[in-house]
């Protein structure tokens, strides 16, 4: 799970994805400069990576990062997807969201956190049942972060919707 920030990358990989490699800090820096070397000049990149045992430290571990650097907002591409995995791991790990999301400096009894999926279809008034385009929802996060969540997918599609819609 990687987060961005500015000029800064945060990346928590699991052990498992990576056993095998040896070196793996190492060569994931060989293959940033390799593949996106330029971006990493031009921006001056500060990159920091740790290896963690499961996802759900994963998660832990780039939202300590996102309350550390406090960005006006947290932004996911498709975001039913992430959110979706992050609460899968919460409850197998036994993780209730509102610690991961919430600001930490916000007590406990005051956590909170919901997750609110935008409606995937439309009913006319006629009773026609027609689908909501995934980029087309509205997906939201409520919680008690110093950070607004937002779909970027989401946020493409609404800021254009003046112009033609993309294939893709």
């Amino acid at each position: 799970m990687s987060i961005t920030y500015k000029n800064r990358v945060f990346t928590a990989v699991i052990k498992d994805f990576v056993s095998g490699i040896a070196n793996v800090q190492a060569k994931f820096r060989e293959k940033m400069d390799k593949y996106l070397g330029h971006v990493i000049e031009a921006r001056k990149i500060q990159f920091d990576m740790i290896i963690v045992d499961n996802p759900i430290e994963a998660v832990r571990e780039a939202l300590k990062k996102a309350h550390e650097w406090k960005p006006d907002f947290l932004s996911f591409w498709n975001m039913d997807f992430d959110i979706t995995k992050i609460l899968e791991a919460c409850d197998k790990y036994g993780v209730d969201p509102r610690d991961l999301f919430s600001d930490p400096s916000v007590p406990k009894q005051y956590r909170y956190f919901k997750y609110k999926r935008g409606l995937s279809k439309k009913v006319t008034a006629s009773g026609l049942v027609t689908p909501i385009k995934p980029a087309a929802r509205w997906h939201t996060v409520f919680s008690t972060s110093s950070f607004y969540v937002i779909d970027s997918m989401c946020v493409y599609k609404h800021v254009r919707t003046g112009k033609q819609e993309k294939q893709s």
